[in-house]
């Protein structure tokens, strides 16, 4: 299963325990640069265990298994408590595993230079409708405190007054999906909730 949607409640906890973009973990999860270290039986949740260079420090992602959504990213003192151990070698793994990353992160060839923000949102009318509502240099995008995911609110304040530049017919706004470049790799942050 590819995952690629995050819970705020993930991006929350991934923002205030790690430096890390929600981009990166997804493309993480998705090269299977992270450790499964399994599940408890009945849950339908699998754990991810992987270590953020820069942060120096190791974390789990707790992935939904029926539909691949993002949870919540743990500290591993809490995997440890509330789930089960992380042996020292699925801990080598992680280290491992996100060098790799790094690695094939700065070898990646044409890099998208922008990311394209599109919003789900309703209609007065009642229908579920998708806008582009902008374009965002990726250089740009990492360092702007507009599109910073460590305020949620911030952003989804941005998002919206964006789309009502586009759009008068806005009831309500569900997702956000950044997508690199026109047909790179997405991400999908829920905004309700």
């Amino acid at each position: 299963m590819k995952p690629e949607n995050f819970t705020s409640h993930a991006i929350t906890r991934l923002n205030e325990r790690t430096s890390l973009k929600p981009m990166e973990l997804n493309a993480m999860l998705c090269g299977a640069y992270c450790v499964n270290i399994g599940s408890k039986p009945g849950i339908n949740k699998t754990h991810y265990l992987f270590y953020s260079d820069k942060d120096d420090n190791f974390f789990v992602a707790v992935l939904d298994n029926l539909d691949g959504t993002i949870i919540t990213v743990w500290l591993l003192d809490y995997q440890e408590s509330l789930g089960w151990a992380v042996t020292d070698d699925q801990k080598e793994e992680a280290v491992r595993l996100s060098r790799d990353y790094a690695v094939a992160e700065s070898n990646r060839q044409a890099q998208p230079s922008n990311y394209l923000l599109t919003v789900a949102y309703t209609n007065n009318e009642g229908r579920l409708l998708n806008c582009m509502v902008a374009k965002v240099p990726i250089s740009e995008f990492n360092a702007s405190p507009e599109w910073s995911f460590k305020n949620l609110t911030i952003i989804k304040n941005n998002l919206l007054e964006k789309l009502k530049a586009k759009k008068d017919d806005v009831s309500s706004m569900h997702w956000l999906s950044v997508r690199e470049g026109k047909k790179g790799d997405f991400t999908v942050i829920n905004l309700e909730g």
